[in-house]
């Protein structure tokens, strides 16, 4: 691999984040009329957009959504980019990293389906969809409250000027600042105060259930007589620490009531709000907050709420959890298309695991929608930076793949396509009470645009990878009863075009949160019984709850992760026996022997399986990258994950689709051999094929499992002309010829 280097390098043709900057803008005051852009312009624009891992990924990109308190509607509005009009410091980022509690959540799922190996019928989503409400939070509050008491109390054991002190110090400044992605937020707040009144009131219902009343908190002791007394808590009076000698936790308490100070008057100095004007009964309830605040992270517990009246406790949670309930379906609605996204790119990432790293996958992310790009003028930027990158003999930043992802699946239509002349009355006649609003935040491609894109970029050989929309109607379940036809109808319109062989449809998608089991419980409704005590009475009618209406990632991310992760042969071999160091995995086939079997599995199975109707279609056709989730066992072994069924491309060879690895072999040798063809010498070009010659050396390992040219094929050269010569490839009963253009190498 000392010519090409890599060939894995895939191009994502969607946008992550709309207020960074693009492929089109940072090539803003360049002429697409010129040849190529300076190496400069190439560093600039991966410098924004080149990510070489899923963590890198979220730090380069910072998928972010915006949000803002309506004060008419006591709601937060979310949207996908900076609403206009509204001043910048009524606005907040949520910026989507590892610690958002939802992308924890996702991948979380992911990751137990695969280690529990059940089909999505029998998975227990509800149990895992319990991470996203305020009892969760509570529970990871708790948690850094263990690590920062710790720290806390363990300086305050070493010697003062001790380097362990430091060291240990500096470990307890980290904590401390972790504390306060839990209160600097208004909705981290509510999730605090709900999770925090909760267990209070749960305390409350085990004393009301033993004796009929709520806890009186006090020290018992015996009098000078024998008999058992106690002290009493006084409403109003301090509560003193757990410990009276215990230094480390005054000095938390001091430092947390500090911080939560500052953030408190940097929020209203943000908004112009003077500390004469804070008389609002706005400081009565950021006391009890802070005392909240305070007492999740160190061992004080808050005398407001210890002397506040239940029947008070009870109407704040149940108020503050419909309103946070109200604010999570709000934010996912808008911000589920972010996630699927982001989710797919760490499917494309996660393919690759070899023991020792090599050619790792890398991806450049245009950050556009593809309808932007397709416009006249921002295409032929985009023709200019392929230019760049793919149409030299320095193949260092070459383009292989692409993803777009989302291309709209129109079906025929259904019964659920007649729900919309259903009346508001009949639904309740019936018994609804969930949402009418049905309107997606899910923005679909169509096919005509992605056909103007592959169009466009035909000569630049980016094989690329489309999918589908998201929704119950792209799943494996859907498939298994409709079969491959809905998307074969979609994407037959490619077939016959001059780009057929570099698209590629992929299906179906994965489900990450099945629509009818994406009902998240944020809270259970709490009450004062006729006896007087708190009870949280179970049913789903006291259930807090909204529905996320399914989250999936697109067929297309994982297809394009599965054949750039096979590129690299450090990565074959971790799972095959027989792998050459110098070939990358461009002639590897995925439907050969057991080679889809042997790979990682990166998404668990999701249903019994395709009837064998359906498995016949796809078999026959051989079109599409299509995914199976049925039953298969290798060495005595079951196969617990999706895995590959076919690898095609929409080039139709004789009665069957073009292989992928067929076009990216030959797009391998065009690109090893246009480099050295420098001059139009006959002997130069004769030599390649000679017994000394590259296509010679090749076929000495046609046995291994990364072969170039396997045993029984042939790479033959057809003729030399004047500047070009011909070359006709015989692979798998399929013949193929190509041209190499010699003149316009430099």
């Amino acid at each position: 691999m000392k010519i090409i280097k890599q060939t894995s390098r895939t191009i994502l043709f969607d946008v992550i984040n709309p207020e960074r900057f693009d492929l089109i803008n940072l090539m803003a005051g360049i002429e697409p009329t010129g040849k190529s852009l300076t190496d400069e312009k190439i560093k600039e624009i991966h410098s924004h957009l080149l990510v070489h891992s899923f963590d890198e990924f979220l730090n380069k990109f910072a998928p972010t959504i915006y949000s803002y308190f309506d004060a008419e509607s006591k709601r937060m509005v979310y949207t996908l980019e900076r609403p206009m009009g509204i001043p910048a410091q009524f606005v907040k980022e949520i910026v989507i990293n590892k610690n958002n509690n939802f992308l924890k959540t996702f991948i979380r799922l992911i990751d137990e389906k695969r280690s529990s190996n059940k089909p999505n019928v029998t998975f227990n989503y509800e149990s895992m969809l319990e991470m996203l409400s305020p009892q969760k939070t509570l529970k990871d509050m708790k948690r850094l409250n263990k690590d920062v008491n710790y720290l806390a109390k363990e300086s305050m054991k070493l010697e003062s000027d001790s380097p362990a002190k430091l060291k240990r110090l500096k470990m307890l400044s980290k904590k401390i600042n972790e504390t306060e992605s839990y209160y600097n937020e208004f909705p981290t707040q509510i999730a605090l105060m709900i999770g925090t009144i909760r267990e209070n009131l749960v305390a409350i219902e085990a004393a009301g259930r033993k004796d009929g009343g709520t806890p009186a908190p006090a020290l018992p002791y015996f009098d000078g007589d024998g008999e058992m007394k106690s002290l009493a808590f006084r409403p109003g009076e301090e509560i003193p620490l757990l410990e009276v000698d215990d230094e480390a936790t005054k000095l938390l308490v001091s430092e947390i009531e500090d911080r939560y100070d500052m953030i408190e008057q940097r929020r209203r100095s943000a908004v112009g709000v003077r500390e004469e004007e804070a008389g609002t009964g706005m400081e009565k309830v950021s006391s009890l907050m802070q005392e909240l605040v305070v007492s999740a992270f160190t061992n004080k517990m808050s005398s407001k709420l210890a002397v506040m009246e239940t029947g008070k406790k009870v109407e704040m949670f149940n108020n503050y959890s419909a309103l946070y309930n109200t604010w999570q379906k709000d934010f996912i609605k808008v911000a589920k298309p972010v996630f699927e996204r982001i989710l797919g790119v760490k499917a494309f990432f996660d393919t690759y695991t070899p023991k020792i790293k090599g050619m790792a996958p890398s991806l450049l992310v245009t950050n556009l929608p593809i309808e932007e790009l397709v416009e006249s003028q921002n295409m032929d930027k985009l023709k200019l930076y392929l230019e760049t990158v793919n149409n030299k003999t320095d193949y260092t930043d070459t383009i292989w793949f692409g993803i777009v992802p989302r291309i709209e699946l129109q079906r025929e239509t259904s019964l659920d396509d007649f729900t919309m002349e259903m009346t508001v009355d009949f639904a309740e006649k019936w018994g609804y009470s969930g949402d009418y609003d049905d309107d997606d935040m899910i923005f679909y491609s169509s096919i005509d645009t992605l056909q103007n894109l592959l169009d466009g970029i035909k000569k630049y050989k980016i094989q690329t990878f489309f999918g589908f929309e998201t929704g119950e109607e792209s799943t494996f379940s859907r498939m298994a009863t409709d079969g491959a036809a809905p998307y074969m109808d979609k994407a037959e319109e490619i077939a016959g075009n001059s780009y057929d062989e570099y698209a590629i449809a992929c299906f179906p998608n994965m489900t990450i949160v099945p629509e009818d089991k994406s009902r998240v419980v944020t809270s259970r409704g709490a009450r004062i019984n006729e006896a007087g005590s708190v009870e949280f009475p179970k049913g789903l009618e006291n259930d807090v709850k909204f529905w996320m209406k399914g989250v999936y990632v697109g067929a297309e991310f994982v297809a394009a992760g599965t054949v750039a992760a096979c590129q690299c042969p450090n990565f074959l071999k971790t799972y095959l026996k027989k792998v050459y160091p110098d070939f990358p995995g461009v002639r590897f086939d995925l439907e050969e022997d057991e080679n889809a079997l042997r790979l990682p599995i990166v998404f668990a199975k999701e249903i019994s399986g395709f009837t064998n109707d359906v498995k016949e279609e796809i078999d026959q056709s051989k079109f599409g990258f299509v995914f199976s989730s049925d039953n298969y066992t290798l060495d005595g072994k079951v196969i617990s994950g999706i895995t590959v069924m076919s690898a095609r491309s929409m080039h139709m060879d004789r009665r069957t689709y073009r292989s992928v690895f067929q076009t990216t072999r030959r797009t391998y040798i065009e690109r090893m051999m246009a480099a050295p063809l420098r001059h139009k010498d006959e002997r130069n070009i004769r030599a390649y094929f000679e017994p000394s010659g590259q296509i010679s050396e090749w076929m000495k390992f046609g046995t291994w499992d990364n072969s170039i040219i396997r045993e029984g094929e042939r790479v033959e050269l057809e003729n030399i002309a004047e500047g070009q010569c011909d070359i006709r490839i015989e692979s798998k009963g399929v013949s193929e010829s190509f041209t190499i253009n010699i003149t316009e190498n430099e």
